[in-house]
C-alpha cells in the first residue's frame, strides 16, 4: 500500500486522491498530518476530492471539513490532472511533462514527497513541489514556480523557460544561489523568522513574507 493521502497540485488547485487500500481513519489522520506539517502553504487554494471509492460518501464531508480547517476552499469544478512523467531515481533527475505545444509553460507540477540532499539535481519543465528540505549542493531548475516545505539551502531557479511571473516559496528561504528568468541573487546570512516568497519586480528579485492569498 502507498500513502493513504496523495496531493497533486495544478494550476488550477489541488486534487486530493487516496489510497484504495487504506481505511477511513488512516486516511483521516494521515490527512491532518499533511495539512499540519505543510505549516499553511495549501491556504486559499481550491481543491476537489477523487475519491475512487475509498471514502463513504456519508464521510467525503468529513474529509472536505478537515481540508477547510487548514484554508483550503472546495470548489466543485473539475480540475485536470496532468500527466506527469515517472521520477528516475538518480541523483540527477531530468523531468519533461510531455506537454503539447499548446499548454504554456509551468502548466504541470512535479510533487517530490523527500529531501533533496546535495548532489541531487532536479530539472522540470513546470512547476515543482518539494515536501521537504534542500541542502546546500542540491539544485532546482523550473520552468514555472518552485515551493519547498521546509529549509531551501540548495541552488533554485524558477521561470527557467523565460516565464518572469515565476515565483519561490520556502518556509526557511536561504538559498545559495536564487534565479527568477535571467535576475540572479545570493541569500542573506540572516535566517528568516517566516516562509518567503521571492519574485521579479521591474526586473528585480524581491523578497517578502509569504502571504496565500497574495500569491
Amino acid at each position: 500500500m502507498g500513502q493513504p493521502v496523495n496531493i497533486k497540485g495544478t494550476r488550477s488547485g489541488l486534487v486530493i486522491l487516496f489510497d484504495s487500500e487504506a481505511d477511513y481513519d488512516e486516511v483521516k489522520d494521515y490527512l491532518h498530518k499533511k495539512m499540519s506539517s505543510a505549516k499553511g502553504f495549501f491556504k486559499g487554494a481550491k481543491f476537489t476530492i477523487e475519491n475512487n471509492n475509498t471514502i463513504p460518501d456519508n464521510k467525503k464531508s468529513e474529509i472536505e471539513e478537515i481540508c477547510s480547517q487548514y484554508g483550503l476552499v472546495r470548489t466543485d469544478e473539475k480540475i485536470e490532472l496532468p500527466n506527469l512523467a515517472s521520477r528516475s531515481n538518480n541523483d540527477s533527475t531530468s523531468q519533461r511533462g510531455g506537454r503539447d505545444s499548446k499548454t504554456p509553460p509551468g502548466e504541470q507540477t512535479l510533487l517530490i514527497r523527500r529531501t533533496l540532499r546535495s548532489g541531487h539535481s532536479i530539472k522540470y519543465d513546470g512547476n515543482v513541489v518539494i515536501m521537504g528540505d534542500v541542502h546546500a549542493g542540491a539544485e532546482i531548475i523550473a520552468g514555472g514556480n518552485v515551493m519547498v516545505l521546509g529549509r531551501l539551502s540548495g541552488v533554485v531557479h524558477a521561470g527557467a523557460s523565460g516565464d518572469q511571473d515565476a515565483k519561490v516559496v520556502a518556509s526557511k528561504l536561504c538559498p545559495t544561489q536564487l534565479r527568477i528568468g535571467s535576475a540572479i541573487v545570493t541569500s542573506p546570512d540572516d535566517e528568516p523568522p517566516h516562509p518567503e516568497v521571492a519574485r521579479l519586480q521591474k526586473d528585480q528579485i524581491t523578497v517578502e513574507k509569504y502571504i496565500p492569498t497574495k500569491i
